[in-house]
């Protein structure tokens, strides 16, 4: 009896022996020859490759033993146990992050629909400029000039900008320029246009006058003040100075609604006496700030008391009222406009019900 070494595991067998005793691996032995698997052995063995070399593993429970003391089997497995489960992880982390709700892999026609929409309800503006200066004159006009957006807004606002250019040439009681008849589009046309005809109108007042007080002016700057999705406010800050102790100034501010492009009332009752009796403290400490005046100095005439309350606009979810200097005791109407803060918790039992889902609106966003 000789003694083999099995070819499985490497244990040393007799060679009379039909199966390793340590392993269970059959064992066929010829002499002269390499002891060897057998035939039934052989149609149970699975072939796998990993990048190293091809490994066989055996699906007898017999040498099942002897396999698992092969390192080299047991990496060549686990490498390929891990390359298959990264296969799988990728794939099922692609299917359920393009079906998880909230992420968009795809634009939907829904989604492009609803992207558009958001675009056309943004109004989009050009700064245009016209600046002339000399010793004499000056001239600048800056204005926010709107050239796309929801079409009714953008229509209305140009007028709006058209109507208070030439309300500045009714300070120099002057009709006789004719309208302007351009491309509406073509803002810088437009304020160019203007321009040149104030500055023709100041300059002649300047000659009337001669240089007594230095420097004729006009800063003319129409803005967009505040924007939402449901309103914009633009706003017309003039002042015009030809001569005299102060300039002439003017604010006149407009909030609109974005689906018809029309301004609409923000409060309730102009003329409710709870309102103006509201307003009294808020208006005197208002002009005070403003004038650098104790509050006691800033008495209201009767203008105030009987005048309507003027319609506010909307900014930043504050209520502005503009209020001429007019309605001082001291007669400061050469001063023009004086704009009057109030914050919404104050005056909201006076605000239109439109007004109040506009301001509650802006909060949520």
């Amino acid at each position: 009896m000789a003694l083999i070494k099995c070819p499985e595991c490497g244990h040393m067998i007799s060679d009379k022996a039909k199966a390793c005793p340590k392993c269970g691996c059959p064992v066929e032995f010829n002499e002269g020859t390499t002891p060897k698997v057998s035939e039934d052995v052989k149609s149970n063995v699975i072939i796998t490759n990993d990048s190293k070399a091809s490994t066989m593993l055996p699906s007898s429970p017999k040498s099942t033993k002897a396999f698992w003391k092969n390192k080299n089997h047991l990496v060549a497995l686990v490498l390929t146990i891990i390359t298959i489960a990264l296969i799988v992880f990728v794939i099922y982390s692609s299917v359920t992050h393009t079906n998880k709700p909230g992420v968009v892999e795809h634009e939907t026609e829904e989604n492009v629909e609803t992207g558009n929409q958001d675009k056309q309800d943004q109004l989009v503006t050009n700064k245009i400029e016209y600046n002339k200066e000399s010793s004499k004159v000056s001239t600048k006009i800056v204005v926010d000039y709107p050239s796309d957006g929801p079409s009714v807004v953008v229509d209305n606002l140009r007028q709006y900008i058209v109507n208070e250019l030439y309300g500045t040439n009714e300070y120099f009681y002057d009709s006789s320029e004719p309208q302007y008849e351009g491309d509406m589009a073509n803002g810088q046309a437009l304020v160019d246009y203007m321009g040149t005809f104030l500055r023709k109108q100041l300059t002649k007042e300047y000659n009337e006058q001669g240089d007594l007080w230095g420097t004729f002016y006009i800063n003319i700057e129409i803005e967009k003040k505040h924007e939402t999705n449901k309103y914009v406010t633009y706003g017309a800050d003039i002042e015009v100075y030809t001569g005299g102790n102060r300039p002439y100034t003017e604010v006149k501010k407009k909030t609109i609604r974005k689906s018809d492009g029309k301004t609409f009332d923000i409060i309730r009752n102009p003329h409710d006496e709870g309102l103006k009796k509201l307003m009294i403290p808020i208006v005197k400490k208002g002009v005070a700030d403003v004038l650098d005046w104790d509050e006691e100095d800033c008495g209201l005439n009767a203008c105030f008391y009987d005048d309507p309350v003027p319609n506010p606009y909307l900014i930043n979810g504050t209520v502005v009222f503009s209020y001429s200097s007019s309605i001082l005791e001291q007669g400061m109407a050469s001063m023009g406009d004086i704009d009057i803060a109030v914050k919404k918790k104050d005056i909201l039992p006076y605000l239109t019900d439109e007004a109040k889902e506009l301001l509650e609106d802006e909060v949520k966003h």
